[in-house]
């Protein structure tokens, strides 16, 4: 999963709310980087 938000807090609410996390189905590792290059296509994903 590639996500943005505000604060690390802000995206561990997100990730909290997911109904895979919640019932102890899926676990997530956080890892914040800045991308170099991001492909065009990609932006139809960004809710821009």
């Amino acid at each position: 999963m590639i996500a943005q938000a505000e604060s690390r807090e802000a995206l561990k609410e997100i990730l909290r709310g997911d109904v895979f996390y919640a019932d102890n189905m899926a676990r997530y590792e956080v890892h914040e980087f800045r991308a170099a290059m991001v492909a065009d296509s990609i932006t139809a994903y960004t809710g821009k």
